[in-house]
């Protein structure tokens, strides 16, 4: 039985209701989570709202993005439960992998807990090569718990059980961040190999030491010499513009405190035909992996593996439409080389020598030994700009000077394997083994950094102009290292802000004039004092008594008269 009907509501909508928490909403927003896993909690409370009618904090909004991605990829806990099963699954499908998990178990009744994996099918801490287009080549990478000797050598013994030691006629070249655990690992465990210092690193390091401009430049030439002489007199130009001065450390000692051959061009090993000095490869790695860090183990390993597979597969098939005998970054490289050779001159000497004459220097190239006295024909494999200008001048085939290793074929050959696809977790191969525990984590204050720390004097926005560096100069007094706000100055004559005063046509006007443009330290004399008196008891005056005083005026004038 109804008792009482209110047919009409005037009551405003209420957007709240308890009963939709965040796990309701997670299935909700599951599919907007897959398709976009970086979505912003602010969307989703729009999104909320649009949809449903309903007003979220953000906090539940948190939580529901978090549910998502749980149901989506599952959490820590449950992809450490199933890594070994991952693991039994990518050798099953990828049989010429080399993958190795360690783990940590302290005592036989405790369940293990993961502490380390190898992956040797591409490149965290990572070991990355350069393809003979002189773009990275991932070898391998590995997750590990921390960064120091123990880590680093371990993951260089795998390294060294998928790809062997080297040896003298066919060693490794490294290039590092100048990290102390890492050189001492190189050096145990590579004896026979390279090891570079990446310059950007040095050079940020010597910037924080040395902040003359002049030194800084120098920096530059003395690493990047490709010979003796010039590696020399660079070096002594360094000692001649930094002298020693009481217990100072000087620009040339910094270098010198520090073997050559790991830093300088000029004493580095010609076996390896590279004259690269940066580490800017592992920069451009640790951008392309970006995305994948933030993820729970097995969803970071299949996100990195699937972009190896397919980026393997564009590498190949872009270089199969490539007809040319060289790979095509060297063809653009020996073009800008050209138009340099053309303010070259070389004169032929007989038994393969030539002079070349340019750049306000004369080197010798012998073409049949592939030599340059500059250093960087023997260094990089690639025809310097001397080496160019013997070529056009004695017309020949620039393809039978630049090292086999640029080579459209070998590009070929290292590209010739692919990664094997890997199914979902349904068809998983059982590996029958105890379950592991995740590691703990420590969990550091503020909110995790995707990106590198920069240097102080790097831009942090590339599409805006820095002021770094420039002076600050005042508008008032055009003077600097002050602004308006603090100015006590006077007005500057040429700064916008002056305005020049009135001149009056009589003379009394040009007076006062006079007496007003002085400085104000300037004393006054007595005329101008006077009249400025007289003025400002002018301006005292009340409008009776000047209207007075201008009548008693004009009758004194016709009195005159």
């Amino acid at each position: 039985m109804i008792k009482t009907l209110k047919g009409e509501h005037h009551c405003g909508r209420d957007y709240s209701n308890r009963h939709a928490t965040s796990t309701y909403l997670s299935n909700k927003f599951q599919a907007k989570v897959r398709d976009d896993s970086g979505c912003n909690i602010p969307g989703i409370v729009n999104e909320t709202r649009r949809l449903f009618m309903l007003d979220i904090s953000q906090k539940k909004a948190a939580r529901t993005k978090q549910k998502a991605l749980e149901a989506l990829r599952g959490n820590d806990m449950e992809q450490c439960h199933k890594l070994r099963d991952y693991v039994a699954t990518v050798k099953n499908f990828n049989p010429d992998s080399h993958i190795s998990l360690q783990i940590d178990r302290r005592n036989v009744e405790e369940r293990a807990t993961f502490q380390r994996i190898y992956y040797g099918l591409g490149a965290l801490k990572n070991a990355l090569g350069r393809d003979a287009n002189e773009n990275m080549f991932p070898i391998s990478f590995a997750v590990v718990e921390v960064e120091n000797y123990d880590s680093w050598s371990w993951f260089l013994r795998e390294l060294i059980s998928q790809m062997g030691r080297g040896n003298k006629r066919m060693a490794y070249t490294f290039i590092s961040d100048r990290q102390k655990s890492l050189v001492y690992a190189i050096e145990e465990l590579f004896p026979e190999s390279e090891h570079r210092f990446c310059l950007k690193h040095m050079f940020k390091n010597f910037k924080q030491r040395f902040k003359n401009q002049d030194l800084r430049d120098m920096f530059w030439k003395v690493a990047a010499a490709a010979n003796m002489p010039e590696h020399e007199t660079a070096l002594a130009n360094l000692a001649r513009a930094d002298r020693q001065e009481g217990d100072k450390l000087t620009a040339a000692e910094w270098f010198k405190r520090l073997p050559p051959k790991l830093w300088s061009s000029a004493h580095f090993s010609i076996v390896c035909r590279n004259d690269t000095c940066v580490n800017n490869m592992s920069e451009s790695w640790n951008n392309y992996i970006l995305k994948a860090r933030g993820e729970p183990i097995i969803t970071m390993l299949e996100w990195i593996r699937r972009r190896l597979m397919q980026r393997l597969l564009t590498k190949r098939e872009g270089m199969l439409k490539h007809s040319g005998t060289l790979c095509p970054n060297i063809y653009e490289k020996l073009e800008k080389l050209k138009i340099k050779a053309r303010n070259c001159v070389a004169v032929y000497g007989g038994n393969g020598n030539l002079e070349v004459d340019g750049y306000k220097r004369t080197n010798v190239v012998n073409l049949e030994m592939k030599t340059c006295t500059c250093g960087h024909f023997q260094l990089s494999g690639i025809p310097c700009v001397h080496v160019v200008a013997c070529i056009q001048s004695r017309k020949l085939k620039f393809e039978d000077y630049v090292d086999a290793c640029y080579h459209r074929e070998v590009y070929l050959r290292a590209y010739n394997f692919t990664i094997g696809s890997v199914p979902s977790k349904q068809f998983w191969v059982d590996s029958k083994m105890q379950y592991l525990n995740p590691p703990l984590v420590k969990k550091q204050l503020g909110r995790p950094k995707n990106q590198r720390k920069k240097g102080p004097e790097e831009p942090t926005n590339q599409q805006k102009a820095s002021r770094k560096g420039l002076g600050v100069y005042c508008r008032r007094c055009l003077k600097s290292r002050h602004n308006i706000r603090t100015c006590k100055s006077a007005i500057h004559p040429k700064s916008k802000l002056y305005k020049a005063p009135k001149v009056g046509p009589t003379a009394s006007n040009a007076t006062s004039v006079a007496s007003v443009s002085q400085e104000p330290n300037q004393p006054i004399s007595g005329a101008n004092q006077e009249s400025q008196q007289s003025r400002s008891s002018k301006r005292k005056q009340p409008a009776a008594t000047a209207r007075m005083s201008r009548l008693q005026h004009c009758g004194s004038k016709r009195s005159r008269k």
